[in-house]
């Protein structure tokens, strides 16, 4: 996963990181799970990271990076270009 995160910083893409289904990880290590993950990121030089959110999908109340995720995909979302906007639904149409 590294190299694909050095690819995306090679082409100045920014993005989020998501680590899903973490309610497996025991409450009393989570936040040792959180630092080691971002500590990877660190001694990896991973640089264009946006945020990492830490979620389970089918338990969404339970974390609240979840709604996090969900309104900063949106905000991204808004700031997608028409332009862009006409590309994908020309591939729709397809």
């Amino acid at each position: 996963m590294i190299k694909v995160m050095h690819l995306l910083d090679a082409i100045n893409l920014d993005y989020f990181i998501v680590i899903n289904k973490f309610n497996a990880v025991p409450l009393d290590e989570r936040e040792i799970m959180k630092g080691r993950i971002k500590q990877e990121i660190v001694d990896n030089n991973v640089k264009l990271v946006k945020n990492i959110y830490f979620v389970n999908a089918l338990h969404t109340e339970q974390f609240p990076d979840w709604s996090r995720l969900v309104m900063d995909l949106n905000i991204t979302n808004e700031n997608v270009t028409p332009q862009a906007e006409q590309k994908t639904t020309d591939k729709k149409d397809l």
